[in-house]
């Protein structure tokens, strides 16, 4: 497909696009982030195009990479604005899950809550 053919989204579309999706941007490091782990369409027709995946349970940002298959690894800064990205919360997820009981939290039935990130935004301090 040419560039000619691209459709340029302005920054309120990209944002609408994003709620849409479930991304909030005002919670993530900038709107290139949001837009890019939102799996935008930058062309009409196009399927969705994940760039970054966010692991939102974790709150952890990672780039695919091609390794006889598909893997990713983490990042630590945003490559669009050079934002330090938050530390991921795996680790506190695990440790969360087994003192709430579950065995294997990875293949257990956990609450929905943990499937997100509404466990970690509604953490007390």
């Amino acid at each position: 497909m040419s560039m000619d053919k691209i459709t340029r989204r302005t920054d309120d579309e990209r944002r609408q696009f994003c709620l849409r999706k479930g991304i909030d941007p005002s919670q993530h490091c900038c709107l290139d982030m949001a837009w890019f782990i939102s799996s935008p369409v930058e062309w009409d027709g196009q399927p969705p195009n994940p760039v970054i995946q966010w692991i939102s349970s974790w709150n952890e940002y990672r780039i695919e990479i091609s390794h006889s298959g598909t893997t990713a690894i983490r990042i630590s800064y945003c490559p669009w604005c050079g934002t330090r990205l938050p530390a991921p919360k795996a680790d506190l997820w695990f440790e969360t899950l087994y003192k709430l009981g579950y065995g294997d939290p990875g293949n257990d039935d956990i609450p929905e809550e943990f499937q997100t990130d509404r466990w970690w935004r509604t953490q007390r301090a």
